[in-house]
Order: C-alpha cells, then sequence, then structure tokens
C-alpha cells in the first residue's frame, strides 16, 4: 500500500502542471466567497462529484468552489450581528473573508495564522463575558467537539450567545463522514499540497465522525437553546445540512 502511494505521489509531483489543473495546492491564496453566476452554481451542483473526490477541499479555483468555501458561504446566510466562529482553522478563513473580518474566531489548537489571543485551551470556559454574540458558529467540527465536553462547550456557546442570539453549525452523516475523513487522509498521502487537518492537530480520543441530531439537540435544550430548523446544503447534493438553534431564555 505505501509503495502504490509513493508511486501516485511521484506521478503528481513530477506533474506540476496536472497539479495546478487539478486545483490541488492548499495555500489560501484564492478564496471563493459568492456563485458568479446562477449558471456557475448550476455547473458546480451537476459536478459536486468532482468537487468531492477531485478537487482540493480547501482551495477553490475559478471555476469550482472547495467544499470549504461553499460550507462557509452557506454559513454566511445565517449570521447577524456579532459573529463568534468556534473551531476556525488555521488561516481564520471565515471571519477574514466571509465576514470581512468583523467577528471574532477562535479554535483549541494553535493553527498556522492564528494569534495566541485566538487558542483557547479550556473548552469549557470560553474568554468572553456573558450574552458576547448574536451569532455562534460551528463549521464542519460539532464532531470533533469531544464527547467527554460535548455538553459542557455547548452550555459555554449558550452562555455567550446574547437573547434571540442563534448558534449555527454545519453537519454531516455517518457514513457521508466517515468516508470524507479517510479520502482526505489518502489525499494528503498522494499528495503533499493537501492538507489533513485532523492529523495536523491530532485527534482526541472521543471524537466522532459525527454527532446525532438526537444529541445535539439535547445538549442545546441544557443550554438553553431552542431547534429552530435545517437547511440543506443542496449545491452538495444535501449530503451536507446546516442547523439553527435559537437563545430563548
Amino acid at each position: 500500500m505505501t509503495q502504490n502511494v509513493n508511486r501516485i505521489r511521484f506521478f503528481f509531483e513530477a506533474n506540476p502542471k496536472l497539479n495546478k489543473s487539478l486545483n490541488l495546492y492548499k495555500d489560501p491564496d484564492y478564496i471563493k466567497t459568492n456563485f458568479s453566476s446562477g449558471l456557475e452554481k448550476v455547473f458546480n451542483t451537476v459536478l459536486f462529484p468532482y468537487r468531492a473526490v477531485i478537487q482540493n477541499p480547501n482551495k477553490s479555483s475559478s471555476t469550482f468552489f472547495c467544499l470549504r468555501d461553499e460550507r462557509m458561504m452557506n454559513v454566511r446566510r445565517f449570521c447577524k450581528g456579532h459573529v463568534l466562529d468556534i473551531g476556525c482553522g488555521p488561516g481564520d478563513i471565515f471571519n477574514r473573508y466571509f465576514l470581512n473580518g468583523n467577528g471574532q474566531s477562535v479554535d483549541f489548537h494553535d493553527y498556522e495564522g492564528l494569534k495566541a489571543s485566538q487558542v483557547i485551551k479550556d473548552p469549557k470556559k470560553f474568554p468572553f463575558t456573558d450574552a458576547s454574540f448574536d451569532t455562534v458558529t460551528l463549521i464542519a467540527n460539532i464532531n470533533h467537539i469531544p464527547k467527554s465536553v460535548f455538553e459542557d462547550e455547548i452550555k459555554e456557546i449558550g452562555r455567550v450567545l446574547k437573547k434571540d442570539g442563534e448558534l449555527v453549525m454545519t453537519r454531516i452523516g455517518l457514513v457521508i463522514s466517515f468516508l470524507t475523513h479517510n479520502w482526505v487522509k489518502v489525499q494528503s498521502a498522494v499528495s503533499k499540497e493537501y492538507y489533513d487537518m485532523d492529523s495536523d492537530r491530532g485527534m482526541e480520543e472521543d471524537e466522532r465522525y459525527t454527532v446525532s441530531f438526537e444529541e445535539i439537540e439535547s445538549a442545546c435544550k441544557k443550554a438553553g437553546l431552542t431547534y429552530q430548523g435545517t437547511h440543506k446544503i443542496w449545491t452538495q447534493w444535501a449530503l451536507n445540512e446546516i442547523l439553527i438553534f435559537k437563545k430563548v431564555q
């Protein structure tokens, strides 16, 4: 297996033009924040399998939305007021490019491009006062909250949200999550231009591929958050969804 992976890696690294045409580069030098036309949206929807399997999931091109940027674009539609992005990842992409730097963002890992003040050590205690934010986002990371602190972290989100503020999160199912995470491992083994964020930071033992809606809703209820609805991302063939919970207390 290792020998085959090395052969594939050599093929890509020996063909830089192919690398570029397939858009394998991980550098965040092209961020796509909107579809330029309805035709482009249809084109990206029809060719979703290419975007999911071949394209770098963290790098858009002038033609194709990467999955990361597309998720963020859809989440942005539901953001209002002062926004806190939790689990922002390398480069603080959502706040910088989709919120124009008007929000705040934090992570639990010291990723490249983050300030020391953006790195939280304790997921059970956020460095923010009560009722500080109108919106809190969890983009592609609800399943990466360790099960042992899951309810505590959701409770903290409820604490920092203002009354009528909303928690906006993305979620995928178990099978798709399993395939996606393991395919990213293969991609990063094939070409160094792919980036496996999970391998970079290391996985906690009680992180999961997905979290059921029932578990999310239960934790949110305990935090004073009420379910408002689910919105499918149709350009990703409805395999990804956005859940919204509102603070009503």
